[in-house]
């Protein structure tokens, strides 16, 4: 599954070079800065859902199963990743354009299409963060303790079920 994922991964990536080099040449920056801030806020959302999910959630049970957080750790870091390089680059662009030896054509395409393609890698580390979020209940549904205890409820809806049904025989 893990070589799948990968492969599909490497496909994006190709796929969002070849796109942003063909349409990110055209592509005013301004545009790509707001889809930046989009993104950074669906960023700092996954961020706050997982910490709040880590730190309530997991607090006391999480410090002997250590070997499962691999779904919230990883939205926490791809969720600071595309934090930090959004702000970044809305912080360098700004400076990048006072420099007058950047204003070249060649250089602003190159910009355009550097934009283009950080917007598509990101898009892909956050739709693979809402993965992880959705997928991250695995920690919690498939722990010891929880899964014992729908074993025991199931148990007890059987045997209530069970003396419902002997009754009924013990009538006739």
């Amino acid at each position: 599954m893990r070589i799948l994922l990968k492969i599909l991964t490497v496909i994006y990536v190709i796929v969002a070079l070849l796109l942003s080099i063909w349409f990110g040449r055209n592509l005013n920056v301004s545009i790509s800065l707001h889809y930046l801030e989009t993104l950074t806020t669906i960023a700092a959302i996954i961020l706050g859902i997982m910490g709040v999910w880590l730190s309530l959630i997991w607090s006391d049970r999480g410090k002997s199963r250590k070997e499962n957080i691999s779904y919230v750790k990883n939205s926490i870091i791809l969720a600071t990743m595309v934090i930090i390089c959004s702000l970044l680059f809305k912080l360098l662009y700004p400076i990048f354009l006072q420099i007058p030896i950047f204003f070249t054509p060649a250089i602003l395409k190159i910009t355009r299409v550097l934009s283009c393609f950080l917007s598509w890698i990101f898009t892909l580390f956050i739709i693979e963060a809402l993965f992880y979020v959705v997928f991250s209940f695995d920690f919690f549904t498939f722990d010891d303790e929880i899964q014992e205890i729908l074993n025991n409820s199931k148990k007890k809806v059987e045997n209530k079920f069970l003396s419902l049904t002997q009754k009924d025989i013990d009538q006739e």
